[in-house]
């Protein structure tokens, strides 16, 4: 029983924020959100392998000054990851251009094959593409790991926005975790009766929507209703504007980080787009 609840703890930790005292996490909400903003365009823009992979390097850097356990958020995004790894297969299989390396089929026989060739293009391509998806997931996951939902709040009212649209992304950010965990809570309680929800892929997911699905939609109505009953009770939404106990203070470091960001991101993509040739490792 210790450790079904020692697993759930681990998977409650590993999807939403992290409280830690890094240096990432004590930037302002707004520094970091443009720094994903940069970084998500650089991913997006320049179509080169070398650099994909630079910015995993930079970006797996991040996770371990933040302090952030890579291989907890790895396993919650894991069907992410395989269908990154789908997309870069696919790549890799249907690039018939390019420099040519071997054929994954080979001639058996005479007349029959060679089929789906393997270049040096496709195996740019697939690292690219590949990458470019991992690269803005665990990015994304990294800001919402080291940004305080509150806080994310409270700078997104200082920038003008109504405070309904700003509680209301402070709720996904509340609420994906709780129900992450209370899925964990519900596959556990299935598993202590002896229902098979973890086993086979295609069986077990169908077991998992059957058994662990619709407990969570009645646990998400109920949810919803309390916090709605509560939301009234506050008068939440009777003023056009309101106070936070907690402040959001954008330091001289903030002002340092997202300039360079932006600069940084500026710079390359004039770069390598008026003045050099993006870097390639398979060209």
């Amino acid at each position: 029983m210790g450790g079904a609840n020692k697993k759930v703890t681990r998977r409650s930790l590993s999807f939403g924020y992290h409280p830690h005292s890094s240096i990432i996490h004590r930037l302002n909400p707004l520094t970091k959100l443009v720094a994903l903003i940069c970084f998500a365009i650089l991913a997006v823009m320049l179509n080169s392998d070398f650099i994909s992979l630079v910015l995993l390097a930079f970006l797996l850097l991040s996770y371990f000054g933040a302090g952030i356990s890579l291989r907890h958020v790895i396993s919650r995004l894991r069907s992410l990851l395989v269908f990154a790894l789908l997309i870069a297969v696919v790549q890799l299989i249907f690039t018939s251009y390019g420099t040519l390396l071997f054929f994954l089929i080979p001639p058996l026989v005479p007349g029959f094959g060679p089929f789906f060739s393997i270049t040096m293009t496709g195996v740019a391509n697939a690292i690219i593409l590949g990458l470019r998806l991992i690269n803005i997931v665990l990015a994304s996951a990294l800001f919402i790991a080291t940004t305080d939902p509150t806080l994310f709040a409270v700078t997104l009212t200082r920038l003008r926005i109504p405070y309904r649209y700003s509680f209301l992304l402070v709720l996904t950010l509340r609420l994906v975790p709780l129900f992450d965990q209370e899925s964990a809570i519900v596959q556990n309680a299935q598993r202590t009766r002896g229902i098979p929800v973890d086993r086979g892929i295609l069986r077990g997911f169908l077991t998992r929507i059957r058994y662990t699905f619709f407990p969570l939609i009645f646990s998400a109505l109920s949810r919803v209703d309390n916090l709605t009953l509560a939301m009234d009770g506050r008068g939440f939404g009777y003023a056009k504007t309101r106070t936070y106990h907690r402040q959001s203070n954008f330091s001289s470091v903030d002002w340092i980080v997202t300039l360079a960001c932006l600069i940084i991101t500026i710079f390359l993509l004039w770069q390598f787009t008026f003045v050099l040739q993006l870097p390639s490792l398979f060209g």
